[in-house]
């Protein structure tokens, strides 16, 4: 019971990620400029060798990384084109 219950808590969505380690990983990684700028644009691979690499089996608040969706993360860390007005306000870069 208690390894169900368990593998249920892992697999649980979390602000629109599989699960509460993918988010964490995911916040990390957008938030943190040197982990930003290293994993941009990398496979999901790649981001798990450094993530792995840069904190081991953790991340820096404690949350175990052998649940993350690493396809996920990578996903997030692809660079988008960020919008100038993204919430609609009218705005535009001609304007001060």
């Amino acid at each position: 019971m208690v390894a169900e219950k368990k593998a249920t808590v892992h697999n649980t969505e979390y602000n629109g990620y599989k699960n509460r380690a993918t988010w964490n990983v995911v916040l990390w990684l957008l938030n943190t400029e040197g982990h930003y700028h290293a994993t941009k644009n990398e496979s999901a691979k790649i981001i798990r060798n450094y993530c792995k690499k840069a904190w081991g089996s953790k991340t820096p608040d404690d949350i175990e990384m052998a649940y993350v969706y690493w396809n996920d993360v990578a996903e997030a860390c692809k660079e988008e084109p960020r919008e100038l007005d993204p919430i609609g306000l009218g705005f535009s870069e001609d304007e001060e």
